[in-house]
């Protein structure tokens, strides 16, 4: 994959107009073309880029430019602010980045003091908040906790191993292979650990 932002509706957005729309401080950045149409705000967009390509720049252009334009997104600006923006990456180390450039570019006060507690966060961490607010809604044990990955780990390696004994004393073919082909694979792993130690 590139290192270019590559957007479905680039050509549908007035990127001149964006140009514009984002000229807000004197520490204007320049943005690609393709980074304008997503500032701009103007339609849906499927956004999808490699590494390094700005992605966190141009969604922090984006969340500075709803901000300062909260009439972009259809609301008023007496009743607009961080705390009105969800903003959800994959990684803490991520949504820690997004937060402090979003504060290196604002220039209110009181915005900044509002981004302490904007939602900016990961998906899972969103998902557990709306979850913990909303237990009886969703179902659940209002007590939950989130499964760390080895304890994830151990417990779906638990409910295989479960599953593959029940469906070889059930006599399934499948779980029978299953077996078959792991044992095989452990006896490769241990000829090939023989051989490196007799070297």
């Amino acid at each position: 994959m590139s290192n270019q932002l590559e957007l479905s509706l680039a050509k549908r957005v007035g990127i001149d107009s964006a140009t514009k729309t984002i000229a807000r401080s004197s520490d204007k950045r320049e943005l690609s073309p393709e980074q304008l149409a997503v500032v701009s705000f103007e339609d849906d967009l499927v956004v999808t880029a490699g590494a390094g390509s700005g992605k966190t720049r141009t969604l922090v252009e984006l969340y500075a430019h709803i901000l300062d334009s909260p009439e972009s997104v259809g609301v008023s600006s007496d009743e607009f602010g961080p705390q009105r923006i969800l903003c959800l990456t994959f990684t803490e180390r991520a949504a820690r980045e997004i937060k402090e450039r979003i504060r290196e570019v604002l220039s209110d006060p009181d915005q900044s003091r509002q981004l302490e507690t904007a939602p900016i966060s990961t998906f899972h961490a969103f998902c557990a908040g709306v979850l913990r607010h909303h237990p009886l809604e969703a179902g659940i044990d209002p007590g939950f906790s989130v499964l760390s990955d080895d304890v994830a780990q151990e417990l779906l390696m638990r409910v295989a191993i479960e599953t593959l004994h029940r469906g070889v004393m059930s006599g399934d073919l499948a779980a029978r292979i299953t077996i078959v082909l792991q044992l095989q694979r452990g006896l490769e792993l241990v000829d090939r650990l023989r051989r490196g130690l007799d070297h």
